[in-house]
């Protein structure tokens, strides 16, 4: 009976982590520094591996951004940073569940959308402070 159990905790526990690994249904990517126009940014987040990886990096940007539903990170949105006169600054497909980017202080309007939602949020970076915030879809 006792065997049986750790059985059924063992393969459930595996079962768990195999569906965590398709929450996204994309394979993982290495982690990987991107630059546009200046900004820099990291983005993934798929599995605890990703997610640590961007914990040891996080406090070289200014922001971290946590896309989720239903209590459940998710991927794949599209996002835009856009400077207070409202000119995009960088624009970056395919994101999350993590985004990491490094801005300098000032005000920024970040545009996320995913699956035909778009969700828009007013983020202040200021000089020494780290920002984080999470957009709820």
């Amino acid at each position: 009976m006792i065997r049986s159990n750790l059985s059924n905790s063992i393969l459930g526990l595996f079962s768990l982590f195999l569906c965590v690994g398709v929450v996204c249904a994309e394979p993982t990517k290495p982690m990987v520094e991107h630059t546009k126009n200046g900004i820099r940014f990291m983005t993934g987040g798929v599995g605890l591996g990703e997610r640590e990886e961007l914990k040891a990096v996080a406090g070289q940007y200014s922001c971290r951004i946590e896309m989720a539903h239903a209590g459940k990170y998710v991927c794949g949105a599209d996002l835009r940073i856009l400077d207070a006169a409202g000119k995009e600054l960088l624009k970056s497909e395919g994101c999350g569940p993590w985004f990491l980017v490094d801005l300098t202080p000032g005000k920024y309007t970040v545009v996320i959308c995913h699956k035909n939602k778009e969700i828009k949020h007013i983020l202040t970076v200021e000089e020494g402070r780290k920002s984080r915030f999470t957009i709820r879809f």
